[in-house]
């Protein structure tokens, strides 16, 4: 269902990998920079896990993300979304009825 204006109450913003090459080692790290700021979102979060992860306990919240359409930038899963001081992960990108007004992003983050 198409979201309110309203509803959409918390800010975020988006960040890309912007790849770059180490010299000596030929490695290439990737480092984020900021693509997209003061987007207007509705987070809900739908759950959370433990895993195991070397020896240790790692909690994971999964939830979702729904955003306005842009027809000049839309995220995907290859950007993160930086919520407060929480940096989410998205999974998953998705117009939920096909009719390009609302897109819903599913994210992870590690806690």
């Amino acid at each position: 269902m198409f979201q309110r204006i309203s509803e959409l109450r918390e800010t975020i913003s988006f960040q890309e990998p912007k790849a770059r090459r180490a010299s000596s080692s030929g490695y290439i790290a990737s480092d984020y920079t900021t693509w997209l700021e003061d987007v207007r979102a509705k987070i809900e979060v739908t759950g959370a896990t433990e895993q195991t992860v070397g020896g240790g306990i790692q909690h994971v919240i999964t939830g979702t993300i729904t955003i306005r359409y842009r027809s000049d930038r839309n995220p995907t899963s290859t950007h993160k979304v930086i919520w407060g001081d929480k940096v989410l992960n998205i999974n998953g990108v998705r117009d939920p009825n096909g009719r390009i007004r609302q897109l819903e992003l599913d994210f992870t983050q590690a806690v």
